[in-house]
């Protein structure tokens, strides 16, 4: 979980971030789980509660071959 505050306000993010670390040899048996990891924003909705916003976040397998890919989808989906 990852907990932030909206700059120059008291209003509070928090983010569960779902990922896998995974090695190379396991990555096409278990490509349905990058599937769902990859879809969990697209199923789920921000829940609001009081005066925080909830957003889930999955992410694609992480490993040293694919760690570039992985950080430019992790940059991409939690600051835009």
């Amino acid at each position: 979980m990852l907990f932030l505050k909206e700059n120059g306000t008291k209003k509070v993010l928090i983010y569960q971030i779902f990922i896998e670390p995974k090695g190379d040899i396991f990555v096409t048996d278990d490509r349905w789980k990058q599937d769902f990891l990859t879809e969990i924003e697209n199923t789920f909705e921000i829940i609001k509660m009081e005066s925080k916003d909830y957003k889930l976040l999955g992410l694609p397998f992480y490993n040293e071959s694919m760690k570039r890919d992985f950080i430019e989808v992790f940059e991409k989906r939690l600051f835009t």
